[in-house]
């Protein structure tokens, strides 16, 4: 763009001399990103009782906080896209009643009148016969859900494709973006080269409208877990499918170091997790151990190993090398609750889309897997793969493996769904409900046990705080006391679909896991007229708001009410995060926070964090606060 030359007036300070006479208001003839040229008026030094608010026309108008110079003049160009007409900036122009401050997103709900406003909003009827004439024609159709609060933006929904077999998600809170939209708004993901492509995920995004790129500015990305510099570049609307730090979680080490932490200090509480011993600093104490209980069963596995590779039973007198690196040891539970004489394990699978504040959904379906040969603790049969591990990697490759030819033929061969073993425990008489609801609490209290490390790592790595969302496998083994064990987590679970049972429930994950994620749909070369606006104005210390520190953790624990401290734009937006949940979640269930439980686990986190105090308080208040301000920014 061609710089504006046309000359201006200024008052010039000299180093020996200066003149005290009140200068007057300058005017600069500028020009926007799209050419047109318009005149803007600025003081030559700021004062606040040049500062106005017009209600009638909502409009602001600021002065200059310091006299025009040749470089500020330059830069008047990059400002002048508050006057564009964007989504992004119609808005910027108003006075938010809510923040009291005239920047600031959710001031847009103000914006009745706007052409793209107008656009945006679709009447229910309208909804429905566009969708259905979208499908019936062939064309690309990309579903939007529109959020319960208005001054926030609508979110991509992923509806299951026809071989999920499950009901539509099609709503009168659901719109079809437009085509025109669609141009303008493009939505994309980006397989890295180190993820492998299951078509679960693909078959996810093909059927809501997305399109694959190599490119970096993609919607969606799925990778393996990203070093702390890959996420730095990632913008607000952009998603990784994991968390930095997650190898706490997901290696067998660094759990087990996490939870007998938490054992020290909590007790019975964390008493889930069979003993472990880590090789080959441990291999002292776990010698010991073996020859004070020589008929004890152990189970040896890699740390940072998968599907199997590298697992074996051995006894109290099995010989067992000091210079084993990388590898846990860990007492076996040579008491599994079996079905048909056969051990099992269950694969159940688990959503966060925040750490900070600590969000965690639970799948209401899963995977059971067997062992292919029958349950036995004979010695001679240690060496028995196939009866001891219950890993689908290891047990497909033998002769007795059952598999699965038919999603609604349930309950047989060596894979069944948690809805087959719930209908199995209530025919022989378990409760389900109460065994899950004890998984529930291990679930929970194993991502808690984390948190520290996870948020350490966010903090440092992400500059937006919903950039990243997970799912991960735990497999959890029963007892016959039908008390649960946690073994190990998956952050990176297998999703291949090896049967129709496997790609019903894994497409159907990844529709929910991605809808919960919330994907919405930006304007990158709108998005990056913003970035620059704003980068300008904390350049020349316009923008002051973003330096309120409002955040005040002791005043947010000493109040009864949400309502007695001033919240900002960011906490009102986690409340709205958890609140829009219930209508995205799909068979997810959030499982923390919830009211009832909230007293029960607050206890275990290691750090009190602000994020998490104001969801919790929202929470178990009696009134939602955000009605209230929904119905003032209305008004």
């Amino acid at each position: 763009m061609l710089r504006n030359k046309t000359p201006i007036s200024i008052p010039i300070r000299n180093a020996t001399s200066f003149t005290t006479e009140k200068t007057k208001a300058v005017k600069l003839f500028v020009q926007d990103f799209e050419g047109n040229n318009f005149t803007q008026s600025k003081a030559p030094l700021y004062d606040k009782s040049i500062v106005s608010k017009n209600f009638a026309s909502g409009e602001v108008a600021r002065g200059s906080s310091r006299p025009l110079t040749e470089t500020v003049k330059k830069d008047y160009k990059i400002r002048a896209t508050a006057k564009s007409n964007t989504p992004y900036n119609d808005y910027r122009k108003l006075f938010c009643p809510m923040c009291k401050k005239g920047k600031c997103s959710c001031a847009r709900v103000k914006v009745k009148i706007s052409s793209y406003k107008e656009e945006e909003i679709f009447s229910e009827s309208e909804n429905k016969i566009s969708i259905e004439r979208l499908k019936l024609t062939g064309a690309r159709v990309v579903l939007l859900i529109k959020s319960i609060y208005p001054w926030r933006q609508p979110t991509v929904i992923f509806d299951y494709p026809e071989h999920c077999h499950r009901p539509s998600r099609v709503t009168p809170q659901v719109i079809a973006m437009k085509e025109e939209e669609l141009k303008l708004k493009p939505l994309t993901f980006k397989v890295s080269d180190s993820a492998v492509s299951y078509n679960c995920f693909l078959s996810a995004f093909i059927y809501a409208g997305f399109t694959q790129t190599t490119s970096s500015s993609f919607n969606v990305s799925i990778t393996s877990v990203p070093k702390p510099d890959s996420i730095k570049e990632l913008n607000p609307y952009q998603k990784l499918n994991h968390f930095p730090g997650i190898w706490q979680l997901g290696r067998k080490d660094n759990l087990w170091r996490n939870i007998l932490k938490m054992r020290r200090k909590h007790g019975k509480a964390y008493e889930f997790c069979p003993y472990t011993y880590l090789l080959p600093e441990d291999f002292a104490r776990l010698q010991a151990e073996r020859e004070e209980n020589p008929k004890s069963l152990w189970i040896i596995k890699p740390s940072a190993s998968s599907c199997g590779r590298g697992i074996k039973v051995i006894s109290g007198k099995s010989k067992l090398s000091c210079k084993k690196i990388g590898y846990v040891v860990s007492k076996y539970i040579n008491n599994p609750h079996t079905l048909n004489g056969f051990k099992y394990d269950l694969r159940i699978y688990v959503g966060v889309v925040s750490f900070d504040p600590l969000r965690i959904y639970i799948y209401k379906d899963g995977l059971v897997r067997f062992a292919t040969e029958k349950y036995t603790t004979e010695h001679k049969k240690l060496k028995k793969r196939y009866v001891h591990l219950t890993n689908f990697s290891v047990n497909k490759k033998s002769s007795k493996f059952v598999k699965n030819t038919n999603a609604d033929v349930d309950g047989e061969g060596s894979k069944w769904s948690l809805k087959a073993l719930k209908k199995k425990y209530d025919e022989i008489g378990v409760d389900f409900d109460e065994i899950f609801g004890k998984i529930e609490d291990v679930v929970i209290k194993t991502l808690i046990s984390v948190e520290p490390h996870v948020v350490n790592s966010i903090n440092q790595a992400c500059k937006n705080r919903n950039n990243c969302f997970e799912t991960y496998g735990f497999d959890i083994l029963i007892d016959d006391n039908l008390r649960p064990w946690l073994l190990e987590v998956n952050v990176c679970p297998s999703l291949a679909s090896s049967s129709p049972l496997d790609k019903q429930i894994k497409t159907s994950l990844m529709c929910d896991i991605f809808t919960l994620s919330s994907v919405v749909p930006y304007d990158r070369k709108d998005f990056e007229k913003e970035q620059e606006y704003i980068k300008s104005s904390r350049l020349y210390g316009f923008d002051k708001s973003s330096r309120i520190g409002h955040r005040n953790l002791t005043a947010l624990i000493s109040c009864e009410s949400l309502e007695e401290i001033p919240l900002g734009v960011e906490d009102l937006d986690i409340l709205a995060d958890c609140e829009e949940d219930m209508e995205k979640c799909g068979e997810f269930k959030r499982i923390f926070p919830v009211k009832e439980n909230i007293d029960m686990y607050a206890p275990y986190f290691e750090v009190i964090r602000y994020n998490n105090v104001l969801l919790w308080k929202h929470l178990k208040a009696e009134r939602n606060i955000l009605e209230n301000i929904q119905k003032i920014m209305i008004k």
